[in-house]
């Protein structure tokens, strides 16, 4: 009996000290959700040749390569996709792996591009990592190094 009374005041004790309210107030978080975007193009800055680079393999490279080559998951390579053929909002498409080719059998352009890296962030499932991979992709391919040698002075003499 003793046993018992002892273990209900000491569980009274602690439930009683774990509903103590901590007079200090809470640090606030540098988080800010307010702007609506993502943000999560990595460390990739526009304008820059990488920024540029990423674009372009965005804009150019087939689903096919996007899922397989670039190791880009499948929801995020169908939404790049999706959006250059003029298929808007959220969620995956059912998009096939071979491109639409007119009837000289060439591929048909995009019915838009990604023009900046917010845009290209806006596509759902494109998180930090997707960006990585566009990024280690285009480097592959020597994009990055074009559009480097894009941005170099010419040597005229």
């Amino acid at each position: 009996m003793r046993t018992r009374a002892l273990t209900w005041i000491l569980a009274c004790c602690f439930a009683v000290t774990g509903c103590a309210v901590d007079a200090q107030p809470e640090e606030e978080d540098d988080l800010d959700f307010s702007d609506g975007g993502k943000e999560d193009t990595g460390r990739l800055v526009e304008g820059t040749p990488a920024a540029r680079a990423v674009l372009r393999v965005a804009n150019e490279v087939s689903l096919w390569e996007l899922e397989h080559d670039a190791n880009l998951g499948i929801n995020a390579a169908k939404n790049i996709v999706a959006y250059r053929r003029g298929l808007g909002g959220p969620g995956p498409r059912s998009i096939p792996y071979d491109e639409p080719l007119d009837a000289s059998g060439n591929p048909r352009p995009n019915k838009r591009n990604y023009m900046t890296l917010a845009e290209l962030d806006a596509r759902p499932f494109v998180i930090a990592v997707t960006f990585s991979k566009l990024n280690a992709y285009a480097s592959h391919l020597g994009w990055i190094e074009q559009e480097e040698l894009k941005d170099a002075p010419s040597q005229e003499n």
